[in-house]
């Protein structure tokens, strides 16, 4: 995954957690999109970089993104547990 791809996946990704948040009525949209934004820092504190993490897209065209991290670094990849 490139720079660029990073950015729009973290984009979209944060939009839609923001989105499942707010639509299980655990909090309002704003309060929503400050969650999901502290979500990925906290899982992705340094993007690409972060250690123990790496994610790769499929294509051209993109398909779709993967992300995968051990347990122990981070503890969590994709959202879900490892």
């Amino acid at each position: 995954m490139t720079d660029e791809q990073y950015l729009r996946y973290r984009e979209h990704s944060e939009e839609d957690h923001a989105c499942n948040i707010a639509a299980s009525g655990a909090m309002l949209p704003p309060e929503a999109r400050e969650k999901a934004r502290q979500d990925f820092q906290g899982l992705l504190p340094d993007g690409l970089a972060t250690e123990g993490h790496r994610l790769w897209t499929g294509g051209p065209p993109a398909v779709g993104e993967v992300a995968a991290g051990r347990r122990g670094v981070g503890g969590r990849a994709g959202g879900q547990e490892m």
